[in-house]
């Protein structure tokens, strides 16, 4: 079976807003901004939540969304975990 091309953040993100990979800090894992195309502001992150142990999203106070951005998002944190898993995979069987 043909494996299905990875979706880029372009084509995960939506005609309202964008998604920036923030600089990587001490974590391993990734986080990425979310922008608002028209305005150019940040509505919120998609960053690694230790305590779940899973991706959330954080999102800025007064900041509106449609089922559709809050689709996308969800798309971006679903692409996410299942890369890090993979990862983890990867490391564990390299053990």
């Amino acid at each position: 079976m043909k494996a299905l091309p990875t979706p880029t953040l372009d084509s995960i993100a939506g005609e309202f807003m964008q998604f920036v990979a923030l600089p990587q800090g001490p974590m391993r894992t990734p986080a990425y901004s979310i922008v608002s195309r028209r305005e150019q502001r940040e509505l919120g992150q998609v960053r690694f939540y230790p305590r779940w142990r899973a991706f959330a999203f954080f999102p800025h106070p007064l900041a509106v969304y449609s089922s559709g951005c809050l689709l996308c998002i969800n798309r971006l944190i679903a692409e996410e975990k299942a890369r890090h898993r993979t990862e983890i995979a990867a490391r564990r069987a390299a053990r």
